[in-house]
């Protein structure tokens, strides 16, 4: 499920939560280098100003939002990635299937392309 502040993992034989991550997707940030911090919880609003001059503006009514969801196979590991639409970023998670029971879901990283000190209308020129 996504498009709030979490994303979350359902089993497929009876839709039962497996994972959510909560609060996390805005946790992570703290873990982030300076200039993807800087585009924390940030919204285009005018598409002539820079991501950091948005920072934190959707923290109080939707905040991250991820938009997106996407899961498959990379070398035999099963990876979920979620794509947050107004930052332009994307998490992956790691899912560990190798026990009988539920899968165990791990974040694993974020990135985005572009620089925040760029324009919204810029940033993906280059």
């Amino acid at each position: 499920a996504f498009g709030g502040r979490s994303v979350s993992v359902r089993k497929w034989s009876d839709f039962s939560e497996v994972y959510d991550s909560g609060a996390g997707l805005e946790q992570l940030y703290d873990t982030l280098p300076e200039n993807e911090r800087v585009v924390f919880n940030a919204d285009v609003g005018d598409s002539s100003v820079t991501p950091a001059s948005r920072f934190d503006v959707l923290s109080e009514t939707t905040g991250p939002t991820p938009s997106a969801i996407v899961s498959g196979e990379i070398d035999g590991n099963l990876v979920m990635v979620a794509a947050n639409g107004p930052v332009g970023g994307l998490y992956a998670f790691d899912v560990d299937r190798t026990v009988a029971s539920d899968p165990t879901v791990s974040y694993d990283s974020f990135t985005r392309r572009g620089q925040a000190g760029l324009p919204w209308n810029t940033l993906h020129q280059n």
